[in-house]
């Protein structure tokens, strides 16, 4: 039966009682999940030398043991929500790793041996208090990458470089302006810019044509630029909690399923943006009769506001 079991997932708000070996038992799980405030890590985990997936975050993990070398498979890692003090420098001689999750850590600074992980694709470092970021990261091929919440001055130079990046996440950073290095980001499906201080949407979005997720809500943008009528494979849209007043060119984007403009200035918005897309959020908006007529058999509703020109 044991060999038939390929995922464990263990998670709880309290430190369990674990019976000795019983995760040493199974042997042949490739991925385990443990999140339950454990203040030391199980010595079982080492038995499981075929062990692909990895998640601890939500523990109370202060270092990173060397015993992990013996997972000489893992792929994927996640140790976020612990209290590490710095980047565990034990996972750079895991070569087979592929995705390193270690958001809410005081991690500071990534090392520039990071490019000893040659397969690393997937790099999750929101709120890891980083000032920097190593221009090692140009010799990987990072698709995916979580650097919100840290504290840069300013984005790094080395974003606009990072042409494999499909998912990319710099919110509540602060920045009033994105940088226009990003244009350069044409693989991007994912942008994530939200809870800064934006208040315009540069003319150059509409170079990042694949992007098909796109949240800029709660920012104090009061426009957006006619170029991101170009952006068709657009799906997903957020834009809630700004100061926006028309979004007229939104109706250029037929493909658009999801579409938040909670809490702005809205006052008239185009039919065929209420009735073509699957789901509007217009709520908190001081429309006007005949908007808020249609709106009301889509999504309106008055509670939860917090914008000055709300109805």
């Amino acid at each position: 039966v044991h060999g038939m079991i390929e995922t464990v997932a263990w998670r709880s708000r309290v430190i369990p009682h674990v019976q000795p070996g019983v995760l040493g038992q199974l042997r042949t799980i490739s991925n385990v999940s443990i999140s339950c405030f454990m203040l030391s890590w199980p010595f079982e985990l080492w038995q499981m030398k075929h062990l692909v997936y990895l998640d601890l975050q939500g523990n109370r993990f202060h270092y990173v043991p060397s015993n992990i070398l013996l997972l000489s498979f893992l792929q994927y890692i996640n140790l976020g929500f612990n209290f590490l003090t710095s980047f565990p420098l034990t996972l750079l001689r895991i070569p087979s790793l592929r995705s390193v999750y270690l958001p809410h850590n005081h991690i500071g600074t990534l090392p520039t041996s990071i490019v000893s992980l040659g397969q690393l694709t997937e790099l999750q470092l929101t709120g890891a208090e980083l000032k920097a970021l190593p221009t090692q990261l140009l010799l990987l091929t990072i698709r995916l990458l979580s650097i919100g919440k840290n504290r840069f001055e300013q984005l790094p130079s080395i974003l606009g470089k990072l042409h494999h990046l499909e998912y990319l996440d710099i919110s509540e950073n602060g920045y009033r302006e994105l940088p226009t290095t990003l244009a350069m980001l044409t693989s991007l499906s994912t942008l994530r810019a939200h809870r800064m201080r934006l208040a315009i949407i540069p003319h150059w979005i509409g170079a990042l044509t694949l992007l098909a997720s796109l949240w800029l809500n709660e920012n104090r943008l009061e426009a957006l630029p006619s170029a991101m009528g170009r952006m068709v494979q657009l799906r997903r849209l957020r834009l809630s909690r700004n100061r926006l007043r028309m979004v007229d060119v939104l109706g250029a984007l037929t493909g658009l399923n999801h579409l938040d403009l909670k809490d702005n200035c809205i006052t008239l918005l185009p039919s065929a943006i209420l009735t073509s897309i699957e789901t509007v959020i217009i709520d908190c908006n001081p429309l006007d009769e005949a908007t808020r007529q249609i709106a009301v058999q889509v999504s309106f509703k008055s509670r939860g506001c917090s914008s000055d020109c709300a109805g």
